[in-house]
């Protein structure tokens, strides 16, 4: 039998509090989570009640919720001592970029508005066993899926980048992910394709609202850059677009004229290129031949699910290097 304890998960929305419990102590620990019971009327009433219960009975408890500051843990270390059980915190530093990321890829109430964990992240603070804790614990993710997890030192988090360095680079890609292409993929069905009326369409591409709400959510937090496989003639197109859409101006990387290689395999030497020289955080993209390429060359990826998929788009990346 497991030791009876209260473990208290604290960090933003969609770190991985929740696949962490999953992982590592769904089969020994009660979960309680206000996520269970939304529309509970009372929800810290309810969750104190279950923990309470579950404590009572020498049952192991979790609890899930973002948790961020002293007003409450100081509940749930009482409830804790009140039974005589040891009280741990498992800490989750946060990363803004990666919670924006993965809640992008979330449906329905699980999905967080970004307001929310922005909110949280000023509320959030760095649990210590000064705090009450009897032991507090850092996790990570590891990259592969997995966590990483190990005693949580004294230091507090700190702002910027170490030793104040450049900020980091989110990139995004523009068509279909940023921009909707669907008005004009009729002048490259036929053979011949029109390229030239196809890419002097694109000032008149609507934007999609998920991705550049996304990309403005980044922006807050981390320089934007855009890597696309629109040829460099595009570029002054390019630039308005994203001025006349409110994106902030950045990095803005295109296929070299004349360069026809596929975009998973032009795309990440672009990429590569633009690490050298700046920290990148994340890629946005809505290729998954060129989101695979990505992941395989290290870098964290979100697959722009949000555009209806374009499999004509997709053939001519493949085969003639010309988005």
């Amino acid at each position: 039998m497991p030791q009876t304890e209260l473990i208290v998960l604290i960090g933003l929305q969609a770190s991985g509090k929740s696949t962490f419990y999953t992982r590592v102590f769904a089969h020994t620990h009660a979960l309680v989570s206000k996520d269970l019971f939304r529309r509970a009327k009372h929800r810290q009433r309810r969750q104190m009640r279950l923990i309470d219960e579950a404590l009572s009975q020498d049952v192991p408890v979790v609890v899930d919720n973002t948790n961020p500051s002293p007003a409450e843990w100081e509940p749930l270390i009482g409830a804790a001592r009140s039974h005589g059980v040891p009280v741990l915190a498992y800490w989750f530093p946060p990363d803004i970029i990666g919670s924006l990321l993965r809640n992008a890829t979330r449906e329905g109430p699980e999905r967080v508005p970004e307001t929310g964990l922005h909110s949280t992240l000023r509320r959030l603070r760095r649990p210590t066993p000064a705090d009450g804790f009897d032991a507090v614990h850092e996790v990570r993710l590891d990259g592969q899926g997995g966590f990483l997890v190990r005693p949580a030192g004294r230091a507090p988090e700190t702002g910027g980048q170490p030793g104040g360095g450049p900020r980091p680079l989110a990139v995004f890609d523009l068509d279909g992910t940023l921009a909707d292409v669907r008005h004009r993929l009729h002048l490259v069905r036929g053979v011949p394709r029109d390229w030239d009326a196809f890419f002097a369409a694109a000032p008149a591409d609507p934007p999609l609202d998920e991705g550049v709400r996304l990309a403005l959510a980044c922006a807050r937090h981390s320089e934007l850059a855009y890597l696309t496989g629109r040829p460099e003639s595009c570029r002054e197109d390019t630039v308005d677009w994203l001025a006349r859409h409110s994106l902030p101006a950045g990095r803005l990387l295109m296929r070299p004229e004349g360069d026809r290689r596929p975009a998973r395999t032009l795309k990440p030497e672009l990429l590569r290129g633009l690490a050298a020289q700046r920290p990148v955080t994340a890629v946005v993209d809505d290729d998954r031949q060129v989101c695979a390429a990505y992941e395989a060359a290290g870098f964290r990826v979100l697959h722009a699910r949000w555009a209806e998929p374009q499999p004509l788009l997709e053939q001519v990346q493949e085969r003639e290097g010309r988005t």
